[in-house]
């Protein structure tokens, strides 16, 4: 009986043992699949993570880039650590030792996202040869201190005039005067396109211009009375950064206000930023004397169109990225030698009986004077016309731009035709 019952016990014994090291084989199998699926997945989260952090230290070379090419001497400014798109980047600026007469140097770019770095670097190259408008340039401050300037053209029609008080007006566009409008005591007019003369305008300061004055009759002297110099007459660009009013205006901004309806009589307006939400388009203030515009640090920024309206009391530096309009009686009271009405992408008017103290400025925009309005300050229009209409007047005083707290807002740029131009990239390094 012993004899016939051991072999199935054998075979029973070496089928367990089969399944132990069959399961045992499996086991390993799903824990070396497990690693490499796992070693996988870190690999290409690691490479996704290098890629995103390359990405935003690119992103970061061109926005210091664009920042330098707006002013190339922040090169010796350090460069604060930046957020964007979920990592920061920092910048380090060295100089490259170049023999050439331009200047040279390599910007460097770095971003850590998620513990893998990436670092890329650009040579830029500014050239340094021939002459160039900057911040201490003559040319430029006295573009800055003159009475007009504009980058369009220019219109002076029926009696208005403007005081000079011995400074310049230069428009790069064309000048046109008709009926009896006149530039007075004493100052430099200098137009670099052309100059047209019809009725009886009279200029009296002297004059640049490219060619000959078109006049109707006489001789050139019979509405100029002084120097004119026929020649080329070089176009310039000034300009001013608006940000830093902006800024200014929205770190006292009273949120969540509503101006969509006509305000209540002897109504204050003391808010220093108006977003878009808060008006439908346009924001207009109208009333008697007793309507005062008084925001704190008088700065008022508005998101769209502005239109003054009646006699109301302006007690601030108005900028606004649409169109502004001040009609009635409205008084501007300059604040601190702040400019005093600025638009970003629209065109500033001022109409007949209104009084304003202060640099007038339109960023993209024209600038229209009518009716027997009366402007004791200056203007600029860096892109658009100058138009000066009917009985007005304008009585030059300096007004040189300067932003809250006293921030240089002014952008000088280099004369158009100069050898001078913006930085360039020449080279990447990765």
């Amino acid at each position: 009986m012993n004899a016939t019952s051991h072999p199935p016990r054998n075979k029973q014994g070496y089928v367990l043992l089969l399944s132990l090291i069959f399961t045992g084989l499996i086991a390993l199998g799903s824990t070396l699949l497990f690693r490499i699926n796992s070693q996988k997945v870190f690999t290409e989260k690691k490479h996704a993570d290098h890629v995103r952090a390359l990405m935003i230290a690119e992103a970061g070379a061109h926005q210091a880039f664009a920042m330098l090419t707006g002013d190339f001497s922040l090169r010796d400014e350090p460069f604060p650590v930046t957020s964007i798109n979920g990592g920061t980047y920092s910048i380090v600026i060295t100089d490259v030792d170049s023999e050439s007469t331009a200047e040279e140097i390599l910007l460097s770019s770095t971003e850590t996202y998620n513990k893998e770095a990436a670092e890329v670097a650009l040579i830029i190259r500014h050239s340094t040869t021939g002459s160039s408008s900057t911040g201490t340039d003559p040319i430029v401050l006295e573009l800055f201190d003159g009475a007009i300037f504009c980058g369009g053209d220019a219109k002076m029609v029926g009696a208005s005039y403007i005081e000079l008080n011995g400074a310049t007006a230069h428009i790069n566009g064309s000048l046109t005067m008709t009926g009896s409008a006149q530039f007075r005591n004493n100052g430099f007019v200098s137009t670099s396109t052309s100059m047209t003369l019809a009725g009886y305008p009279q200029i009296y300061a002297d004059v640049a211009v490219p060619q000959t004055p078109k006049i109707p009759w006489g001789s050139v002297g019979s509405f100029i009375h002084g120097t004119v110099s026929i020649g080329p007459v070089p176009e310039q660009m000034i300009e001013l950064d608006l940000e830093p009013f902006r800024l200014f205006a929205k770190a006292t901004d009273t949120p969540g206000m509503n101006y969509k309806k006509a305000m209540a009589w002897n109504y204050q307006y003391r808010d220093s930023y108006i977003s878009a939400d808060e008006i439908n388009k346009k924001l207009v203030v109208s009333g008697s004397s007793a309507v005062n515009v008084v925001p704190p640090g008088g700065v008022l920024w508005v998101e769209g169109d502005i239109k003054f309206a009646g006699s109301v009391n302006i007690y601030a530096c108005v900028v606004a990225t649409g169109n502004i309009e001040v009609k009635g009686a409205s008084v501007h009271l300059q604040p601190g030698g702040l400019p005093s009405f600025m638009s970003l992408n629209g065109t500033v008017e001022i109409g007949a009986g209104c009084k304003v103290y202060g640099l007038v400025y339109s960023h993209n925009g024209d600038i229209k004077i009518s009716g027997d309005a009366a402007v004791t300050g200056a203007f600029i229009c860096p892109r658009g016309d100058f138009t000066h209409l009917g009985s007005g007047k304008v009585l030059y005083e300096n007004s040189r731009p300067y932003g809250p707290n006293g921030v240089d807002v002014m952008l000088p740029k280099p004369d158009a035709g100069e050898p001078d131009g913006p930085p360039e990239i020449v080279g990447w390094v990765k």
